[in-house]
């Protein structure tokens, strides 16, 4: 018979699996006695004195065998023996969690053994012996949330030695929160954090730490912070930024637009450069920024604004700003106000260079700019961008075409003043239909020096056969020129959606596994460029050109499924597959979850491009697939109208019924996030049509738990419970459906503590929380530890309320959920503000303002916006949603 015994959260009891209904409070605490004391005669007296301390009714003893008589009743005969004048608890003291995890703890340390201090840990489920308050069980409480705390710094400092820094800088945020002046723990977190690379975090929590000691404890820190932050400051330095692209070799003429150059920077630090497509914007930019590299001490940064790119259009100022943020190793989460202001934060006082090429008009601009006058801007446009000189004080070089001399001195660098001397004829031909254009130039240069042998009159006379415009004639020269290995690559890449292509991206599209070399020869014509060590695209010019001589569309189809088969690897590390690989091409595969988050950030574009390609090419599977893959990534990082983008298109296209049905689930989870109540509940009727006609208890169950969902967010708290406790029979009736059970205890226990009946709310989310913890669920049990908060916050029971909060904390930033994560934030600074704890809750709050702000949740900001201001506590701008949470 299996038994066990929990004290490490709420007090519980299970026989056989099922746990068992042990009254309240009183008789709790008697168990909760015996079960410390597993083994051990307790005399009726202790017993009394730790069941009720100074407060023992009268009768005290006979209400405390009632309470024994009832609980022999409930556990099995010979369980709880009655030995001489008091009474034990007959069971192995593994049967207990305090005792489990005690002889766990000793193992790991005297074993070195990570996975036993995780065993250990892993036993916990909020504040030991929760919802109990007698004065000899606060007390043990006390003991053993220090045994806890011990062991988790024990396993940080084995982490850490076996050189686990990313898992420890991930894991200790949330313990150094609830621990703000443990010294040791801090030492851990900023060793952990520059040991990452994030150097800057490191000293910004040393002087946090160090400015709570003084403030709180009169003290400075020990010797260990202080040794801790010395090595700090003594490795290294913040990188500076290096990004300009190579210098263009070789380089001739525009020297009095240089020299303008020079001087409109001695007057302003903002200067665009316009002009028309291919006639050397960039190639001017980047030799004036080559040549002036020592007036930057403090770095160059550049972006590829894609303003004109016929396929992918311009980027969007925030996916800029991430990009220049990141050359700067400062954090990137957040909309375009907050990285906008985090930006000038990042740049104030420093010297350095942004280039801006590409540009589409000021309002892409505008956003990007530094407010630091030290900082040069140097953009580029086919457009006049007269706005920037107007608001922002830009001044504007408008770019012409390059003179004849300065035409010839471009292919005289490439070719020689010998071979062009040779033939003046084919060269002033050649001149003639590159029209003054560098990148016509460059492009015909490199056909002649590749090919040394090829006489520049039959150069000449191929630009006289195309009969096309300047550019036109050049590039199709170029294109014929290449091998039919090149070639193909060429309009093959062209074609592939998004605003750039990776080489092994290239290689499914292709179907070539040494795509690299081809994309070389590309590179060599210049006809792609090369970004970083694997990354090609083509000028928007080039690419239009290319499009224009059709595509193979079999090849483009490759991609769009070697990007769906990728995308289901990738969630897969995150999530347990509810749906199938669909098996059409070979995936990448990821060693961690750190890589898998890598490959979805860096192709989300290119993901949301393939799934618009597939929907305009009849490829409906890859449509729905990409959505679905795609629906953890969107929901954790708070991607909204991306995801409500993809689903849009996934309801667009034909599919089965299962597919169609839960399109209509997910769906309406992303209209429930964005407020829109009625559209979900719609979605949901929608997809319980199917599941009717089709049987399926689970589905059945899960668009029951959802409309409970729906329907108490948007008030109904009665319709909500009634559709709860719906749920509950079909995911019992359907297999391997714990989790999903869990989630539905925990909707209707939350909704019950939102109705007032805050005790069987309790009993219901405690369940949850042990259910999501024995199937291996984080969600759930971070989703039911905030239900868990929120109860025990209403009722008074703050500390408690905190230890539940902090649990739900740690464990969104465990799964990489700043959505959730955000929510969480907000709740433990009301609980710290309910304890007068104003300083913790400030600056929680702060933290959750600049989530919410980066994750456009405006209601929620105006709330945080608003606790802060009636606190005289200023937002910064670096700055429980529990059955919300459970829908995923």
């Amino acid at each position: 018979m299996g038994m066990g015994f929990e004290v490490l959260g709420d007090v519980g009891a299970r026989v056989d699996g099922r746990w068992l209904d042990l009254g309240h409070a009183r008789q709790r605490c008697v168990l909760a006695v015996l079960a410390l004391e597993a083994n051990r005669v307790v005399p009726a007296d202790r017993l009394i004195d730790r069941v009720w301390g100074e407060n023992a009714p009268h009768g005290a003893r006979t209400t405390l065998y009632g309470y024994l008589y009832r609980l022999r009743r409930l556990l099995p005969e010979g369980v709880i023996v009655r030995r001489g004048g008091g009474y034990l608890l007959a069971v192995p003291p593994e049967a207990v969690d305090a005792h489990r995890f005690t002889a766990l703890v000793e193992r790991a340390r005297a074993t070195g053994d990570l996975a036993l201090f995780d065993e250990a840990l892993a036993l916990w489920r909020g504040e030991a012996l929760a919802g109990l308050d007698t004065p000899w069980l606060t007390e043990v409480a006390a003991g053993l949330d220090r045994a806890r705390l011990a062991a988790e710094l024990d396993r940080a400092d084995l982490a850490l030695a076996q050189g686990k820094h990313l898992a420890v800088a991930a894991q200790l945020p949330a313990l150094a929160e609830a621990n703000p002046l443990d010294e040791r723990l801090a030492a851990q977190l900023i060793v952990a954090l520059h040991a990452s690379g994030r150097r800057a975090e490191a000293l910004e929590h040393y002087h946090l730490v160090r400015s709570r000691l003084v403030e709180e404890l009169g003290t400075e820190p020990g010797e260990l912070l202080r040794e801790v932050h010395l090595r700090v400051l003594g490795e290294g330095h913040s990188p500076v930024p290096r990004q300009l692209p190579g210098a263009p070799t070789p380089f001739a003429g525009r020297v009095e637009e240089l020299a303008e150059l020079d001087k409109m920077f001695g007057a302003t630090n903002v200067v665009a450069v316009g002009g028309t497509g291919g006639v050397g914007k960039t190639w001017l930019a980047l030799c004036w920024a080559h040549r002036g590299l020592d007036r930057f001490p403090d770095g160059q940064l550049h972006v590829d604004l894609h303003g004109f790119d016929p396929v992918t259009g311009p980027t969007p100022p925030a996916t800029a700003l991430r990009r220049l943020l990141d050359g700067l190793g400062v954090p990137a989460e957040g909309d375009a106000d907050v990285l906008a202001a985090r930006f000038r934060s990042a740049v104030a006082g420093k010297r350095l260079l942004v280039l801006l090429d590409n540009a589409q008009d000021e309002d892409q601009v505008v956003p990007l700019l530094p407010g630091d006058p030290g900082c040069a801007v140097l953009i580029t446009s086919r457009r006049q961008l007269s706005g920037l000189a107007a608001r922002h004080g830009a001044q504007l070089l408008s770019l012409g075409t390059m003179s004849p001399p300065e035409s010839a001195g471009v292919l005289a660098g490439h070719l020689g003043a010998d071979r062009l001397a040779a033939n003046p004829v084919a060269v002033e031909a050649i001149l003639d239909h590159c029209a003054g254009l560098p990148l016509a130039l460059g492009i015909a240069a490199s056909r002649a020096a590749v090919h040394q042998d090829l006489p520049l009159s039959v150069l000449a006379e191929e630009f006289q056969e195309d009969r096309l415009d300047s550019l036109r004639s050049v590039f199709a020269s170029s294109v014929r020129a290449l091998d039919s290995e090149a070639a193909e690559v060429f309009r093959s890449v062209a074609a592939a959606p998004g605003p750039d292509i990776e080489v092994r991206s290239a290689a499914a599209l292709t179907g070539l596994p040494k795509v690299r070399t081809a994309l070389r020869r590309l590179e060599n014509a210049h006809l792609v460029l090369r970004r970083g060590a694997a990354r090609y695209r083509m000028h928007d010019l080039v690419r239009l050109h290319a499009t224009e001589l059709g595509a193979d569309l079999a090849a483009v189809r490759r991609l769009v499924e070697f990007y769906v088969e990728t995308a289901w690897a990738a969630d897969s590390v995150f999530n347990k597959p509810t749906v199938g690989a669909p098996g059409k091409a070979v995936p990448l595969e990821f060693a961690n979850a750190e890589e898998a988050r890598a490959w979805l950030s860096a192709e989300h574009a290119c993901l949301l491009a393939a799934q618009a390609w597939a929907e305009r090419h009849d490829m409906p599977d890859a449509v729905w697939h990409l959505a679905w893959f795609l629906d953890q990534f969107h929901w954790r990082h708070g991607l909204l109208a991306a995801h409500l983008e993809v689903w849009q298109a996934a309801g667009r296209v034909d599919v089965d019924d299962w597919r169609r049905a839960q399109g209509h689930r997910r769906y309406s989870h992303v209209l429930m996030r964005a407020g829109r109540f009625d559209e979900a509940l719609d979605e949901l009727n929608a997809a319980l049509v199917v599941h009717e006609r089709t049987g399926s208890a689970l589905d059945q169950g899960h668009v029951f738990h959802d409309i409970a969902a729906i329907l108490g967010h948007s008030g109904d708290l009665a319709r909500a419970i009634e559709h709860a406790e719906r749920s509950l029979p079909f995911y019992r009736a359907a297999e391997n459906a714990t989790q999903w059970e869990a989630n539905a205890l925990n909707t209707l226990g939350w909704f019950l503590a939102k109705a007032g009946e805050h005790e069987r709310g309790r009993v219901h989310c405690a369940q949850a929380v042990a259910l999501c913890r024995a199937a291996g669920y984080p969600d759930g049990q971070a989703a039911a530890h905030d239900s868990l908060g929120h109860i025990a916050h209403t009722t008074g029971a703050h500390r408690r309320a905190l230890g539940h909060y902090r649990q739900a904390l740690r464990l969104r930033r465990e799964l990489g959920d700043p959505y959730e994560e955000a929510d969480a934030l907000l709740s433990l600074g009301k609980v710290h503000t309910a304890l007068g704890e104003h300083a913790q809750a400030h600056e929680l709050w702060r933290t959750a303002a600049g989530l919410y702000r980066g994750q456009g949740r405006q209601t929620e900001l105006t709330e945080v916006t608003r606790l802060l201001e009636q606190a005289n506590a200023p937002v910064d701008a670096v700055v429980g949603r529990g059955v919300h949470a459970a829908l995923r």
